[in-house]
C-alpha cells in the first residue's frame, strides 16, 4: 500500500507508523472499496472495536454488496457508539 499516513497523533500509534483508518478512507474516496477493507482491518488490529472505522467498513461492505457483513459492522459500531446517529452512505441500500 503506496497512500499511507503518518499518524501525528497520539492514540497508540508510535511515530512513524502509518494510519490505516485515514488511509482506508482515502481508498474509499478514490473507489478502491476491496483495498480499503485491508486498510480499515490493519487500523483495527491497532485499535479493535474503533467505531468509526466499524462504520467506514459498513459503508465499504454497502458498496460492495455484502449487506449481511454491513448490517454486523454497523451492529458493532452501534454497540461502540449507540447514541451516535448511523453514516448517511450506504443505509439507502438497505431499503
Amino acid at each position: 500500500m503506496t497512500r499511507w499516513k503518518i499518524w501525528s497523533r497520539s492514540g497508540g500509534r508510535r511515530a512513524g507508523e502509518p494510519d490505516y483508518y485515514e488511509e482506508g478512507v482515502d481508498l474509499v474516496r478514490h473507489g478502491h472499496y476491496h483495498e480499503a477493507l485491508i486498510s480499515f482491518r490493519l487500523s483495527l488490529k491497532h485499535q479493535p472495536r474503533h467505531a468509526a472505522t466499524l462504520e467506514q467498513m459498513a459503508v465499504v461492505y454497502t458498496h460492495i454488496g455484502l449487506a449481511d457483513e454491513a448490517v454486523r459492522a454497523y451492529a458493532a459500531a452501534l454497540e461502540e457508539r449507540p447514541a451516535a446517529p448511523p453514516p448517511i452512505t450506504g443505509w439507502h441500500s438497505f431499503f
